[in-house]
């Protein structure tokens, strides 16, 4: 009898194999749900990224068309004044963050 059971047991997988396969299945699930997850994230900074160009470009426009009208009408003794002011401007519009409000 000592045999038969010995031959089943060695017939048997041993639990650490059962163990592996779970462990495998879990790392497997979890790159999937990391690639879809990697995929969503692209998605969302694609879309960020359109609409900060569009912010810009609508700042852009009211710089461009309100704020020159307004340092045409301003008097200053030096233009380079109304330059720099405008390239404050500008700097403002490119490096602004689309939560600050500006």
């Amino acid at each position: 009898m000592s045999s038969d059971t010995a031959a089943g047991a060695h017939n048997a997988p041993p639990p650490q194999t059962h163990d592996l396969n779970n462990v495998l299945t879990h790392i497997k699930n979890l790159e999937q749900q990391k690639q879809e997850l990697e995929r969503k994230l692209h998605e969302t900074e694609e879309r960020a990224a359109r609409m900060s160009q569009k912010t810009k470009a609508a700042m852009q426009s009211a710089m461009d068309t309100l704020m020159k009208k307004w340092m045409d009408a301003v008097e200053t003794k030096d233009e380079v004044v109304k330059q720099q002011f405008k390239s404050g401007l500008d700097t403002l519009i490119n490096k602004s963050a689309d939560e600050n409000g500006v």
